[in-house]
C-alpha cells in the first residue's frame, strides 16, 4: 500500500502537465474520407487526454468499472481511493513514460447499426505498482458503415470507449449508468467536457470482436 502511494504521489506531479501523444494506425479498408475524419477524430482525443478539465468532468463517475481480472493481475489493492481513480491513474502512468506509450491500431469492420466500435477486454496494461512498465497496445475497431454518419467528437468518444475496454473497463449490457466511470469519461471526451450528469447523453454502442 505504501509503494502504492508513492507511485500514486510521483505520477500525479509527474504529470502536472500532461503531453500525451497518439501514434494511431488506420486499416488500409477506411476510404480516404474516412481515414480524414479518423485523424481529426484521434487529434480530439488527444487533446482532450490532454486537458484537465477532461479529468475533472468525469469526477461524476466514481462506480469503478475496471473488471476483477485486471486487478487480479497486478494484484491491485481493492481500497476506495485507488478504485475511484484508477481511470486517472492509467492515464497519468501512460503519460508519465511516453517512451512506453502503446500505439492505437485502428482496424475496420462492417456491423450492424448496433456496433459503432468493437474491442476486447484487458490488453493493455499499465503497471501501477512497477513504474514504468507498460503492456500491450491499443487495438480499436471502428464500423465503416456508421462512420460517415458521425462527427469527430462522436468518433474520439468511439476511440475512448474501444481503449477503455482495451485498459480493462467495463460496463453495463443491459442499461446505461452514467456514474460509472468509463461511461462518464466517455462522455466528457465525446461533448469536449460540456457533459454534466443532468444532460441527457447516449453512450457509444460497442460490440466484442
Amino acid at each position: 500500500m505504501q509503494k502504492l502511494s508513492l507511485i500514486i504521489s510521483f505520477l500525479l506531479v509527474a504529470t502536472s502537465a500532461l503531453a500525451i501523444e497518439l501514434t494511431a494506425t488506420l486499416d488500409s479498408a477506411f476510404t480516404a474520407s474516412q481515414a480524414k475524419k479518423l485523424k481529426e477524430a484521434v487529434q480530439v482525443l488527444e487533446k482532450s487526454l490532454n486537458t484537465g478539465a477532461t479529468y475533472e468532468c468525469s469526477a461524476s463517475g466514481r462506480l469503478p468499472s475496471v473488471s476483477q481480472d485486471y486487478l487480479d493481475k497486478f494484484s491491485f489493492p481493492n481500497d476506495e481511493r485507488t478504485l475511484r481513480s484508477l481511470i486517472e491513474l492509467q492515464w497519468f502512468h501512460l503519460a508519465a513514460y511516453p517512451e512506453n506509450f502503446p500505439k492505437v491500431k485502428v482496424r475496420a469492420f462492417k456491423g450492424p447499426i448496433n456496433e459503432l466500435v468493437r474491442a476486447n477486454r484487458a490488453m493493455v496494461f499499465p503497471d501501477l505498482l512497477e513504474s514504468a512498465n507498460v503492456e500491450g497496445t491499443f487495438e480499436v475497431a471502428i464500423n465503416q458503415s456508421l462512420l460517415d454518419g458521425k462527427d469527430k467528437k462522436q468518433i474520439a468518444g468511439a476511440l475512448i470507449h474501444g481503449m477503455l475496454h482495451n485498459l480493462g473497463h467495463e460496463h453495463p449490457t443491459e442499461k446505461t449508468n452514467l456514474k460509472i466511470q468509463m461511461v462518464a469519461f466517455e462522455a466528457c471526451v465525446a461533448t469536449s467536457n460540456t457533459f454534466k450528469q443532468t444532460d441527457a447523453y447516449r453512450p457509444i454502442p460497442c460490440g466484442k470482436p
